[in-house]
């Protein structure tokens, strides 16, 4: 019984390191605006959307800012500390602008501007 167990956690946590990867790549945002959002944390991202994908946060856009760490131009350099795979988000930390260094967050794998990075660090 010991061992069955010992073999799930070994398991457990072989799918966790898999499920993300760290990094500290550094990698410029894109958009198809003039601004990239930077949310709190995944959570953050979610509840957001949830606002965004209903129409809801074009309407009244005051509904989003509790969940953004901050907004950035496009084209601000990020350094991305880690990816979670399955749910294509990214963490990144502000690197350059008035932003740097005073903000960290998640960001979508669309605000990337560096296909090739994201490919780079796929779990194999």
């Amino acid at each position: 019984m010991k061992r069955i167990v010992k073999s799930l956690a070994v398991t457990a946590c072989a799918l966790a390191i898999c499920s993300s990867a760290s990094m500290a790549a550094v990698t410029k945002l894109k958009s198809n605006g003039e601004v990239v959002p930077i949310y709190i944390d995944e959570q953050a991202l979610k509840e957001a959307y949830r606002y965004i994908d209903f129409g809801l946060a074009a309407r009244d856009p005051s509904r989003v800012y509790p969940y953004l760490a901050c907004i950035v131009d496009v084209g601000t350099e990020v350094r991305i500390t880690d990816i979670t795979f399955f749910s294509h988000i990214f963490t990144v930390r502000v690197m350059s602008g008035p932003e740097a260094g005073k903000c960290a967050g998640t960001v979508k794998r669309s605000f990337i501007d560096n296909p090739d990075l994201i490919e780079e660090y796929k779990p194999k």
